[in-house]
């Protein structure tokens, strides 16, 4: 079993919907509607894509900062935090 698989079947078990990507493309036709199960996230073994997306849904969100510099990305967290402190909830 490759890494990719062994991570996507990771994110499966802890409630993640794990996508096969072209880059950051999701190649599977209708996937904001499916659900992957684990045949299918096997069957992605065999597949000479290496990029792994994942599906956000419900009150699923994720902040892209691509920023290299760490204490800068604190400092961005620190700020949503204050003004948002519900995207940190984990409580719900």
């Amino acid at each position: 079993m490759q890494d990719r698989t062994a991570f996507r079947l990771a994110m499966l078990a802890n409630g993640f919907q794990p996508l096969l990507n072209d880059c950051k493309r999701p190649i599977e036709k209708g996937w904001p509607k499916r659900s992957v199960d684990e045949a299918e996230v096997l069957a992605w073994d065999r597949s000479a894509l290496l990029s792994t997306g994942m599906k956000l849904d419900g009150d699923l969100a994720v902040i892209d900062a691509d920023v290299a510099d760490a204490s800068l990305i604190e400092t961005l967290a620190d700020a949503l935090g204050k003004r948002f402190p519900a995207l940190f909830d984990r409580a719900g």
